[in-house]
């Protein structure tokens, strides 16, 4: 049974559900269907989401549109919106076009610029609204609307907020709101009301806000506010009010908000405001008031706001007034006439809470420092455009919470060293707009806090005393205020900027603009405030001159940290100054464009309006747009001559011109770094007197101008003047003879001019001569015409262009020689390129040819061959096969040559030997002591082993020696490369090697043996060394004694010491073999290398 009915109830529960979710799915469906459904010719549907959509009909020419939006939770709005056409405004037809829309969960209702319909508005919501959905009502107008049908708002028992402004209403009918009890917010602004009626409100008791501004009302009928219990603002500005009865606001209990500005007020029931105790904002201004009743504000102790202002006749406080406003904060009281007598000392004193004061726009000539004992609260204290001329020291001390004062539009003229002494919080201060020309550096001393201060629009110099004995900087009165943030002295006849404002590290704004500054250098602007977002405002002064060529120093940077151009927020204005565009405008100028190299550029100079005053040639054009060439300064010193800088080229201009000189000026200024243009145009200078006596004095001479000196050629008849200009003028670039009277230049002096490719001239406007006794001129101007720069404008002395001529014209005979030339030239090259070509290819032939013939040996005898001490120029290694070629064809060639040819000492193993001697030491000895090492092979050489021993030596020999000394002559054809050993091989795969039937075989041999300048006379006679030794064989035998007959051809005699000895290369070690039967320990034979 229990689930029986457990299951009744799920069953149940989802029917309801499923009919919920079924009634909304229906009503989103008939939304989108009707949107969809073409149910209005004229109108046209846009669905949105959620089931909003967007209705626009026609209607003539004219349309309007509704809007149907689903807000937070249940909340729909729908709005019609008409154009407001007051001529021909529509007329309520335009609600039949919304027949069929859902309409039934509307709460807010908006009608913007639409008519009225004809019928009272509750019968025609009736019809088509759910009245007791809607709870909001905004209906506005395009045609005045003088009432409202009786009952308008009938049956709308829900509505909360009803907005009725700008309907220009005249009149509301006595039960207009009375069905609506839930109402709290009733806005009936801006309309013609002049009249409140008694139960107009009488069942509004929920309503919190009353607006009732701006309308004609002259009185509030007795008990008309009675019923408003609950009312917590209300709102009367701008009505014609004259009296505020004390029965008016009686009701008014919870009443917070009030105003009654700008009414026709003259004075005030002492119990106005009697049972208003929870009132906090009270707003009185601008009405007609003469005086405020004494206890007038007695049970207003929660007031904490109260505006009095443009009270224009309100000239006296009475004493107690404000006793018991105990909780005031702010305290309105500007624009009324109020002088130093109309407060009574302790008028304010009871206002312990209070934060703000406001005096301005009154008649105060003084101050009395006892009207702020007691307002130990105070952080605003306004005592601006009045007419205070001075104030007493100390008038503020017991403000010690002070944080901001304004004195400005005052008739100040000093500011004395303790007016501010007990303010030390105070952070802003306004002093602008007065006459002030003195501020005592100490008064300034007590405010450290300060952050902003105005002192525009006052004649302050400060230049009086603000000199730092210690550093003799410059200190403004500001010194000690070292948190400044802002300052303002614009309008005032400051002439510097100051050191202490480089202290102020948190200073971002100083506006220095209407001033007296005449120049303005980069490094006081740069050094001013670390902070990023800095401006400096330097509008309309009298800055002259500026100097920005410090900037890529102080502001320098490496290349990856230049800023962007939006980064900068460091700005400097600059415009309306009377500027000289000098020299230093050039830095300036390239810093304005980001182009200075080297620097950051992390300031913006903002000067759209900035242009040159000075010089005339240069008025009215933006220092940017000058041409830099036209950026000079007057050097320092006094010259003979006009002397200008120029920063673009570093140049300095020394301007001679029609100065009557006669020499060439010698004393010249001189700038590190800087060239000099010498301008000696329009005098009687003679280019001749230029000689090499002043060459210091002209070191930096770039350009030397000589135009228009009447000079002629006679000028050159010493050709030496033109060296003397390299010397005088070493840097010389650009060199300007024009218009003078020069008719030809001598073949001497064009010869220099191409010998200074780096020179340039002007040669225009002088009388040149155009045939062939000028041809060296008319060469050198038509060869190198871009080295002339005025090479168009050139003429002859007849008037012709001498660039619309020519050589060929001007003299013929030269060309045809140049031709004939120019054909010989390369003809005559490339018989060289040919020659040297065959040179190179036969070079071995020729050298050999020229030594065997005894030519040109400074060329073909090396110094070295000349110097090697060996005793043998050749040894010859050959097999004993071979021994009758050698001896027929070699010995003969190269012992005893034919006359003039050189004689060569050759060493033989059959001849040279020692009979008996170890074989492989007398190999290693004949190559130690020969020169070359000259190999036979053929066929039999390769049979023999002590030739194959011999060859390995002399190989090894030229690899210790790092020369070639091994020449091999193949006699017949080589023989097969199998018989050859792997050295061998190599040998002659890397080596020329001489070829018996050569025809130049025996040119060949002996250019590559040693060679020898003097052939007549060998470097040793070794006949002379045999006969001496065989007349000593002879005197031993002749006494007796068993001589000895060892060969005497390794030994080397000297003549002087009689000491025999064997001359070998280093690194060959020597075997000690007796050379008599006296065992002599002179070495005779080399032992075999290691």
């Amino acid at each position: 049974m229990f689930r029986l009915f457990l299951l009744c109830c799920v069953l149940i529960q989802s029917a309801v559900i499923g009919q919920e979710l079924g009634a909304i799915v229906n009503q989103h469906s008939e939304n989108l269907w009707k949107c969809s459904s073409s149910y209005h010719p004229e109108c046209r549907c846009f669905p949105l989401e959620n089931g909003d959509f967007n209705l626009q009909c026609s209607i003539g020419e004219d349309y309007f549109t509704a809007s149907y939006v689903v807000k937070e939770g249940s909340i729909s709005s729908f709005v019609i919106e008409c154009p407001c056409n007051e001529t021909n405004p529509l007329t309520d037809s335009v609600y039949t076009y919304l027949k069929g829309i859902p309409t039934s969960n509307i709460s807010i209702l908006k009608f913007n610029f639409c008519p009225l319909p004809k019928e009272s508005l509750s019968t025609f919501f009736d019809g088509h609204l759910n009245l007791s959905f809607i709870q909001q009502i905004s209906l506005r107008s395009c045609t005045p609307i003088p009432t409202l049908h009786h009952g308008s708002f009938r049956k709308i028992s829900q509505l909360a907020n009803l907005y009725l402004q700008n309907n220009q209403l005249e009149f509301l009918p006595d039960d207009l709101f009375e069905d609506q009890l839930n109402l709290k917010i009733l806005w009936l602004e801006k309309n013609k009301l002049e009249k409140i009626n008694q139960h107009i409100f009488k069942n509004l008791h929920l309503l919190r806000s009353l607006q009732l501004g701006s309308n004609k009302i002259t009185q509030l009928d007795f008990g008309a506010l009675s019923n408003l219990q609950n009312l917590l603002q209300l709102n009367l500005q701008n009505n014609f009010l004259d009296s505020v009865p004390s029965h008016v606001l009686q009701s008014l209990v919870n009443l917070t908000y009030l105003d009654l500005s700008n009414n026709k007020l003259t004075n005030l029931d002492k119990d106005a405001f009697e049972f208003n105790g929870k009132l906090t904002e009270l707003f009185l201004r601008n009405n007609s008031l003469e005086e405020l009743p004494e206890g007038i504000f007695r049970n207003n102790k929660m007031l904490k706001k109260l505006s009095l202002q443009l009270n224009t006749k309100l000239s006296r406080i009475r004493l107690g007034v404000f006793n018991n406003l105990e909780s005031l904060l702010d305290l309105d009281l500007s624009n009324c006439s109020f002088n130093e007598f109309s407060f009574d000392k302790h008028a304010f004193t009871n206002l312990t809470q209070l934060t703000t004061l406001n005096l301005a726009r009154n008649k105060l000539t003084g101050l009395n420092p006892d009207w702020f004992v007691g307002l130990a609260s105070l952080t605003h204290l306004d005592l601006s455009w009045n007419l205070i001329p001075t104030i007493e020291n100390q008038a503020f001390t017991s403000l010690r919470l002070l944080n901001t004062l304004k004195l400005n539009g005052n008739l100040l003229v000093r500011i004395e060293a303790n007016i501010f002494q007990g303010v030390g919080a105070l952070k802003n201060l306004y002093l602008e707009d007065n006459q002030l020309e003195i501020i005592q550096p100490e008064s300034m001393r007590h405010l450290a806090e300060l952050t902003v201060i105005n002192l525009a629009r006052n004649r302050l110099k400060f230049d009086e005393g603000l000199v730092n004995p210690l550093d003799g900087w410059r200190q403004s009165p500001l010194q000690h205020n070292l948190k400044l943030e802002s300052i303002d002295l614009s309008r005032n006849q400051i002439a510097d900027l100051y050191s202490d404002w480089s202290f102020m590290k948190f200073l971002s704004r100083l506006i220095l603009s209407h001033n007296l500054l005449t120049t303005l250098e980069f490094n006081d602007i740069a050094s001013l405030s670390p902070q990023r977002d800095f401006s400096i405002d330097l509008r309309h002064n009298q800055i002259a001159h500026v100097n920005f060529k410090s900037a890529n120093s102080i502001d320098g940077r490496s290349d990856d940290e230049k800023l962007e151009e939006s980064a900068v927020k460091k700005r400097i204005f600059l415009d309306d100054n009377p500027l000289v565009c000098d020299c230093n405008v050039y830095f300036m100028a390239q810093y304005m464009n980001r182009s200075m190299p080297g620097a950051r550029h992390s300031w913006k100079i903002i000067a759209p309006k900035l242009t040159c005053q000075e010089p005339a040639t240069l008025t009215g054009i933006a220092p940017t747009s000058v041409l830099p060439r036209q950026l000079v300064c007057k050097c320092k010193g006094n010259y003979l001559c006009g002397c200008y800088e120029r920063p673009v080229d570093r140049t300095l201009l020394f301007e001679c011109q029609q100065k009557n000189l006669t020499g060439i000026p010698t004393h010249l200024p001189q700038l590190g770094g800087y060239d000099i243009q010498l301008n000696l145009s329009s005098n009687s200078v003679n280019i001749g007197q230029i000689n090499e006596n002043a060459l210091n004095s002209c070191a930096d001479v770039t350009v030397l101008d000589l135009s228009y000196n009447g000079m002629d050629s006679s000028v050159f008849t010493s050709l030496s003047w033109a060296q003397n200009l390299h010397l005088r003028y070493p840097r010389l670039r650009r060199l300007d003879l024009s218009h003078n009277n020069f008719s030809h230049i001598p073949i001497g002096v064009v010869d220099a001019w191409n010998g200074t490719q780096k020179l340039t001239y002007n040669l225009g406007g002088n009388p040149w001569r155009c045939d062939c006794s000028n041809l060296a001129l008319l060469k050198f101007i038509y060869g190198s015409w871009k080295r002339v720069e005025d090479f168009h404008q050139m003429m002859c002395a007849n008037g012709l262009l001498i660039s619309e001529l020519s050589i060929e014209k001007l003299c013929p005979s030269a060309i045809a020689a140049t031709k004939y030339l120019t054909i010989a030239m390369p003809l005559l090259a490339l018989l060289v390129f040919f020659i040297c070509l065959l040179f190179y290819r036969c070079r071995r032939v020729i050298l050999a040819w020229l030594y065997n013939r005894q030519l040109c040996l400074w060329c073909v005898v090396k110094e070295e061959e000349e110097n090697d001490e060996r005793m043998y120029d050749a040894f010859i290694s050959f097999s004993h096969l071979d021994e009758k070629f050698v001896n027929e064809h070699l010995v003969p060639q190269l012992e005893r040559p034919p006359l003039g040819l050189p004689h060569y000492r050759l060493c033989l193993h059959s001849r040279d030997w020692l009979a008996g001697e170890w074989i492989p030491d007398q190999i290693v000895r004949s190559v130690a002591t020969s020169k070359r090492t000259i190999v036979v092979l053929t066929e039999n050489f390769l049979d023999s082993f002590w030739g194959k021993l011999e060859f390995r030596t002399a190989y090894h020999q030229v690899l210790k020696d790092k020369r070639m000394r091994l020449i091999i002559i193949v006699k017949g054809e080589l023989p097969p490369k199998d018989k050859m050993d792997q050295e061998l091989q190599t040998y002659l795969s890397l080596n020329t090697y001489l070829k018996w039937d050569d025809p130049f075989f025996l040119d060949r041999l002996r250019y590559a043996l040693p060679h020898k300048k003097n052939t007549l006379t060998p470097g040793l006679n070794i006949t002379q060394a045999i006969k001496e030794h065989a007349d000593s064989v002879g005197k031993e035998t002749a006494n007796g004694i068993k001589p000895n007959l060892l060969p005497p051809l390794p030994l080397l005699t000297d003549r002087e010491r009689q000491k025999a000895h064997v001359i070998l290369p280093p690194d060959i070690e020597m075997s000690l073999t007796p050379t008599s039967s006296a065992s002599s320990t002179v070495p005779f034979f080399p032992t075999s290398p290691k």
